[in-house]
């Protein structure tokens, strides 16, 4: 490539944009400074026994102390049980650790009482326990709320915590169900739900969580405990910590720190309407590329792109990008190659990972919180469509989510060809999805979102393909369908009392635009069994709108869809 002289102008307006830059990134320096932060550990101590057979209480309090959690949600605690001799746990912790500390009872146990507790060091202003449902020969099971102040910019919040039924998914979903009742009834005007659910992130259970907007804070690291946060609640994910002992109990301690952002936060989804809204966005969103261009990669010289999410060099891209190579090559933004191992693929969403060869560490941009984007939210498109071009830069188109399901998220930032695999933010920097296919109008830009990758990412890593009859809870229409000229075309219907007919052209499907079997398929991965869709389809010449079931898929027709 022959490198041409840069016109004085450019350097003229490159040198004002980096002192924006500068500007938006001490901005951003100085919050961090004042940013009111909340550190909130979940942990089943497994009645204060370890899996050595000792009930060693120091050892307990020095594994809580060390995380220095602000707050502490117990599961599986006893009070003044034989199997404890007798021992108030929680009151004992709290004597270790020097926080106040509450207990709710959920059953009674070897004569004392077996339940959840809570510490804080901010003052606990009142407490209540809350049964859940249960059915005979099942553990009862409850959740203690305690209502906490914990001063410094930070406003009061109900903390909730629980421990789901460990025998049923059944019961964990009614359990669910009481929950939410209970958490959409609390006067406070922020919440935390924190616990062990039993209950995977893909799970009925969780599910339903998450669609009353409550947000996995743990992911992609979930397992069965959790910390959730409200999406209407200005909460934003500063670290998530593991810890890796499974001998002081059972379960795995988990703290989560969170960051306060404040009710003045600008909204994501906010039309700015005044010269200094539109000051403040343009300065939010050249920190926010300027932090996150040197994790943006290309792949295979320019036959698509990726992100590296980790230090280590996990890269998200989309499938098709990396289609059948079993090894690939990843360019940096400064221009240096590495050798990179495909791993899993997601195949309805469009959504693999890739994995650099090279130990790292390596420039890495955070994924946001399990369906914390929303549609109306503003975002940025970035990458090098067509590979590395030092002359020419990245690429950054700005604009708005217009459209999302579970496995496909759309937006009007235009994506153009090469594009595959590239990155789709936030204006706070974290990474909302993956560019995957490009349709036939200006806001018809398809991505896999970043959920898409998180309810997989174990699978993902492992390097499992899961095609589409892997899905859960698949369903069809039940009919067969194949691409024409004029759109997807049904060629076979199954049903006898279906409402399409073969020979319909299929353009609609809900809020999806139909133009291929491809996009039919990734809307069809978004729907479940028992649900009615509403279709808009050509018949002889004319428009007309139909509401479909979503069948389970026959095996006879296992083609079918």
């Amino acid at each position: 490539m022959t490198n041409r002289p840069v016109p004085s102008y450019l350097k003229i307006v490159r040198a004002l944009r980096n002192v924006v830059v500068v500007l938006g990134l001490l901005t951003l320096w100085q919050s961090d400074l004042l940013a009111e932060r909340l550190r909130v550990l979940t942990y089943n101590i497994h009645h204060a026994e370890g899996t050595d057979g000792v009930f060693d209480y120091q050892r307990l309090a020095d594994r809580i102390l060390e995380l220095k959690p602000d707050i502490v949600a117990l599961q599986e605690v006893d009070r003044g049980t034989g199997r404890a001799s007798g021992i108030d746990q929680a009151a004992k912790l709290s004597e270790l650790t020097g926080m106040d500390s509450v207990f709710g009872a959920a059953m009674p146990y070897d004569g004392g009482e077996y339940g959840e507790a809570i510490l804080s060091r901010f003052p606990i202003e009142k407490i209540k326990t809350q049964p859940l449902p249960f059915e005979f020969g099942q553990e009862p099971r409850g959740m203690l709320q305690a209502r906490i102040d914990p001063g410094n910019g930070i406003p009061v919040f109900d903390l909730f915590n629980t421990h789901l039924c460990h025998q049923s998914e059944s019961t964990r979903v009614q359990q669910v169900q009481q929950m939410i009742q209970i958490l959409n009834r609390s006067d406070s005007a922020t919440a935390l739900l924190a616990g062990d659910l039993n209950a995977t992130p893909d799970s009925e259970p969780m599910r339903l969580l998450f669609g009353e907007e409550w947000i996995d804070t743990v992911a992609p690291r979930s397992d069965i405990d959790y910390v959730l946060v409200r999406r209407r609640d200005s909460w934003r994910v500063r670290e998530v910590t593991i810890v890796d002992d499974l001998i002081t109990s059972d379960h795995r301690p988990i703290l989560v720190e969170l960051e306060w952002l404040g009710v003045n936060e600008h909204p994501l989804d906010a039309t700015p309407v005044s010269a200094t809204d539109w000051t403040a966005m343009e300065s939010r969103l050249l920190t926010a590329i300027t932090n996150v261009q040197h994790a943006v990669v290309s792949i295979n010289g320019g036959r698509g792109g990726g992100v590296i999410v980790s230090p280590e060099g996990h890269v998200l891209t989309a499938a098709h990008v990396i289609g059948p190579f079993q090894e690939i090559t990843v360019s940096l933004t400064d221009g240096s190659d590495f050798q990179a191992d495909c791993l899993g693929a997601y195949r309805f969403a469009d959504a693999a990972m890739v994995k650099i060869k090279e130990p790292g560490p390596f420039p890495f941009v955070p994924l946001a919180s399990m369906d914390y984007s929303r549609v109306g939210e503003w975002c940025f498109a970035i990458g090098h469509p067509g590979g590395v071009d030092e002359e020419r830069g990245m690429v950054t188109r700005v604009g708005r989510i217009i459209a999302k399901k579970d496995n496909l998220l759309r937006s009007d930032c235009r994506i153009v060809g090469g594009d595959s695999g590239n990155a789709l933010f936030n204006i706070r920097g974290e990474l909302i999805g993956i560019h995957s296919r490009i349709g036939r109008s200006s806001d018809q830009n398809f991505h896999a979102p970043v959920e898409s990758f998180l309810r997989n990412w174990q699978a993902l890593n492992d390097g499992e393909v899961i095609p589409p009859e892997r899905m859960r809870r698949r369903g069809g229409l039940g009919i067969r369908v194949r691409d024409t000229e004029l759109g997807l075309k049904v060629d076979q219907v199954f049903q006898d009392d279906s409402d399409l007919n073969e020979g319909d052209i299929i353009r609609q499907l809900d809020t999806y635009p139909i133009n291929d079997a491809w996009e039919y398929m990734v809307a069809l991965s978004s729907l479940r069994i028992d649900e009615t869709v509403r279709l808009r389809v050509l018949r002889d010449a004319d428009f007309i709108e139909l509401e479909v079931k979503v069948l389970p898929v026959s095996r006879r027709n296992n083609r079918g869809n």
